[in-house]
């Protein structure tokens, strides 16, 4: 391997480590609600909905609370954000709720202000 891509191999999860939602797009879920957005996306059914949520129970079980963060680089900005991508017109009202509760986790709520300088 060359040194170039060697020390891209190494360096690039230091430097998107403190971004959650970057290191989640990348290299998989790190939480449980990173889990529920990263796949609840495609479930049609309340049913499904529940299954995925168990396997990332399963993958997850601590279901410790992530991190706060807006990624700067991925993904929404804020809760309303993330909600109105993931979760406004999802057709399992299951999966709409988890995804709800994912992004104010994941998420901050920002207030006009903050918006306004994004």
């Amino acid at each position: 391997m060359k040194p170039i891509a060697l020390t891209l191999l190494i360096a690039l999860p230091l430097l998107l480590g403190p971004l959650p939602a970057a290191h989640a797009a990348l290299f998989g879920a790190d939480t449980y609600h990173e889990c529920l957005l990263d796949e609840l996306d495609e479930v049609e059914t309340d049913e499904a909905a529940v299954l995925i949520a168990n396997e990332c129970l399963m993958a997850f079980p601590d279901m410790k609370l992530p991190e706060k963060s807006s990624s700067l680089l991925l993904g929404p900005d804020d809760s309303e954000e993330c909600i109105e991508k993931y979760a406004a017109e999802h057709p399992s009202s299951v999966a709409a709720a988890m995804i709800r509760e994912a992004c104010y986790l994941l998420y901050p709520t920002l207030s006009p202000e903050e918006k306004e300088a994004l």
